[in-house]
């Protein structure tokens, strides 16, 4: 579209459309606040959920390498080094140590501070399984 015709569009088409446009806006503005925020519907909530569980990249970490249970405990190193590892053998880009911690203590994995270090509770590396017991 040319600038002429783009002017002669919204002259002709749009500027009679602007209160609407302007109530409609304002009433959608009033519904969300009276909401308390938008609330999309289920497909879009399922959608959005599926999406975040494809690019959860520690909880795949956690599923493809780890085992959980209350007997197990790993040094937080061990399993830092673990991951690095399997991000790069994927291609994906690991977090930092610090957001790595943060993540696993996100989700409950608790930390415990020990002469050696800090150690994570109940999980370890598969494989490791028989030789990595909690230490208490």
């Amino acid at each position: 579209m040319g600038n002429e015709k783009q002017k002669d569009f919204f002259q002709e088409f749009l500027v009679p459309e602007l209160p609407g446009i302007l109530a409609w806006a304002v009433r959608g503005c009033l519904q969300w606040r009276e909401q308390r925020g938008l609330h999309p519907p289920p497909c879009i909530q399922n959608a959005t959920q599926g999406y975040r569980q494809d690019m959860d990249i520690i909880g795949a970490f956690l599923d493809d390498c780890c085992i959980r249970g209350h007997q197990y405990s790993i040094r937080g190193q061990e399993l830092l080094r673990r991951y690095q590892v399997w991000c790069e053998e994927l291609g994906e880009r690991p977090l930092t140590g610090r957001a790595f911690s943060e993540e696993l203590s996100r989700r409950g994995i608790e930390a415990k501070h020990r002469r050696f270090g800090t150690e994570r509770v109940g999980i370890t590396i598969a494989g490791f399984a028989s030789a990595q017991t909690t230490t208490e």
